[in-house]
Parts: C-alpha cells; structure tokens; sequence
C-alpha cells in the first residue's frame, strides 16, 4: 500500500507541475479540476486543520480557567509539538509514511498527552506556593509524579499494541493511526518530564509565574 501511495503521489505531482501547465498554454479555454481521492484528502486535511485549532483553543480555555492565568497554559499545551518527535521516529522505525491517518492520530494524540504536564504544573504550582524554591518544587514534581505519569502512559501504549503490530489487510489503514498515539505518547512523556518544569521555570524568570497562597 505504501508503495501504491508512492507511486499515486509521484504521479499526481508530475501531473500538476508538467502537463496541466502546457496544457493551460495550449487550451487556455480548458478548466481542470482534481476530483476523486485528491479532493477528498484535500477537503478532510481542511476539516482536520480547523477542527484541530478549535480543539486546541478549547482546551487553552479550559486550562486558562483551571490555572487562573492566560500565560500558564502555554506550558501544558507545548507538550503537543513534543508529540509530533515521537510520531516520526515512530513511522520511521515501522517502515510507515506519514498520512492522513498519521495526522488523524496526531489530531487525537493532541488531547491526551497534555494530561501529563497538567499533573506536573499541578504539583509544581502547589508545591511552589507551600514556599519551596521554584527547582525544588521541579525535581520533587518529577520525582513524586513519575509513577503516576509512566504507568498511565505505559497502558495506554500497551494496549494499542496488538493492533499496532497487526499485519493483516483490514489493520493497514489503522496502524498510521495507531503509530501516531502510542509512538507520540511515548515520546511526549519522557520530553515532558524535561521540558515542562524547564517551560515553567523560564515564565518564572520572566516574572509571569508568581508565588500564591496555598488554597485551604
């Protein structure tokens, strides 16, 4: 299949950049239109692209009233391009192209690995406003958080595996899917744990993050 998509998207671009050109000089009177399958991803990309900006801005919403800041929610929602590394290495370690139903994955993958640097800018804010020093309330985030955040990533990833080393012709279209979730889970965790505190310690550097009472 891959090979076929190859070859498609191969023809597809030398159709567009050779012979509609000369034709257009030939027949200026001649419109082409692109239907079939490359209308069709060209028109679920489209939907994709904006359904997926108003999900993430729901979800900025969301963290902008659960952080009471407008700042804050940058930290969390910067652990979605750090999914995007482990969707490559992952299609490159499975021999996989990315697809529309990589990016489908990637779209999904977007509301659920901001979970993780939720818990840990919980616990650094919590930790934080109890007077420990903005590193320490870091590494103790990291430290006590780790558990947590490693086994709830660790089954999500182990069960999408069945279906991700499936090879049968029905799991083809399913595995770009699949390799996106488990592969950018994963990589977005174990970066999460690194960059996130860091994300948080720069806005406290930029007197964007300040200290506040302890909620009872």
């Amino acid at each position: 299949m891959n090979k076929i998509d190859s070859v498609r998207k191969e023809m597809m671009a030398a159709l567009k950049a050779d012979y509609l050109p000369r034709l257009a000089e030939k027949r200026p009177g001649v419109s082409v239109t692109i239907m079939g399958e490359a209308e069709d991803t060209a028109t679920t990309g489209a939907s994709l692209s904006r359904n997926m900006v108003i999900g993430l801005i729901g979800v900025y919403l969301i963290l902008s009233f659960q952080f009471r800041s407008f700042v804050q929610p940058v930290v969390v929602i910067a652990a979605i391009p750090l999914g995007v590394v482990g969707v490559v290495w992952g299609h490159m370690a499975l021999g996989l192209q990315i697809s529309l139903p990589s990016l489908v994955g990637l779209a999904t993958l977007a509301g659920v690995v901001v979970n993780d640097s939720i818990l840990l800018v919980a616990f650094m804010k919590e930790r934080f406003a109890e007077g420990a020093d903005l590193l320490e309330a870091a590494q103790n985030a990291v430290r006590d958080r780790f558990r947590a955040i490693f086994l709830t990533s660790l089954t999500t990833v182990v069960g999408l595996g069945p279906l991700l080393f499936e090879q049968s012709t029905q799991a083809q279209f399913l595995r770009p899917i699949v390799a996106s979730l488990a592969f950018g889970l994963t990589g977005a965790t174990l970066l999460a744990l690194f960059v996130t505190p860091a994300m948080f310690a720069v806005l406290h550097d930029l007197r964007l993050v300040r200290r506040e009472p302890p909620e009872e």
